[in-house]
């Protein structure tokens, strides 16, 4: 009775072990999922810095259309609009000038991390804990 317990107890250990390593290693919790979600972490971390370079750059060029006559004149001009009573002169098959275009940033977006779901480990734990119990037992029986 007591070696059975033994064997019992030397399954359950192994099958813990296994399913704690393949949480740790590859569980939702996991070693590679930490990896994955700290390099998608970096990547938003440098977009958010271009954001605030963008935003700055922004932030300034809204400053100067609002105080300053001459730049607001010169951007209007460059949009297509003109002071009433100011002759324009169209060519045709010109496109005209380009217009400014603004950036304001990038949409980036990080994936899903990815692990093995629990219920796969809690099998390989179930496989694991079944084998070393036949394995032990077989040792067992072949030793009497």
């Amino acid at each position: 009775m007591k070696k059975a317990l033994n064997l019992f107890l030397a399954s359950v250990a192994a099958a813990v072990v296994v399913y704690c390593a393949l949480s740790m290693v590859y569980g939702a919790a996991s070693l590679s999922v930490y990896r994955e979600l700290s390099s998608g972490r970096d990547i938003q971390l440098e977009n958010i810095e271009k954001l605030k370079s963008i935003n700055s750059e922004l932030r300034h060029s809204w400053e100067n259309l609002q105080y300053d006559r001459d730049t607001l004149a010169i951007h209007a001009r460059q949009l297509g609009y003109g002071y009433a009573g100011d002759r324009i002169i169209r060519i045709v098959e010109y496109g005209g000038v380009s217009r400014p275009q603004i950036n304001a940033g990038d949409i980036v977006s990080v994936s899903e991390p990815v692990f093995l779901p629990d219920w796969i480990i809690k099998i390989c734990a179930l496989f694991t804990f079944i084998l070393v119990f036949a394995v032990l037992l077989t040792f067992v029986w072949l030793r009497r």
